[in-house]
């Protein structure tokens, strides 16, 4: 997998943090009317194979490609199902307006009460590029 931003380089593939970069406050609807200039997340990206002790964290952004995401977060959550199912990983994205607004958006829920895959989808799909990079410890 090519990673924006990374020099040419590969690297394994990513793992959504499930945190945005910065916190910003709990996950909320977008206002109405809500126009995203930038959005921002941060990701852990395994550096190497032989190291099972750190991750690299990279923050990411993107300028543009919001139109599919907005539609996604638009979408009615499923109905919640009595089945066991794996821990909801939040999407970790923060988005900004042209005043500076920061909105961490709640995504509407698959039954499980993941984000539904075309939220996931718009957000693989967005323009991300790395502006920078820190080694955190695994934990």
């Amino acid at each position: 997998m090519r990673l924006p931003g990374l020099f040419g380089r590969r690297a394994t593939p990513q793992h959504d943090s499930g945190i945005p970069c910065e916190p910003t406050g709990a996950p909320s609807a977008l206002p109405k009317g809500f126009a995203p200039v930038l959005a921002k997340r941060c990701v852990l990206v395994e550096p190497t194979p032989t190291d099972d002790v750190h991750w690299v964290r990279e923050e990411q952004v993107a300028h543009g490609g919001f139109d599919a995401l907005l539609r996604a977060l638009r979408l009615p959550s499923e109905p919640r199902q009595p089945l066991p199912c794996p821990s909801p990983v939040p999407i970790g994205v923060t988005l900004v307006d042209a005043h500076g607004t920061a909105v961490v958006p709640a995504p509407p829920e698959d039954f499980c009460g993941r984000p539904l895959a075309e939220v996931r989808g718009a957000v693989d799909a967005m323009p991300w590029e790395t502006v920078s990079r820190t080694t955190v410890p695994r934990s």
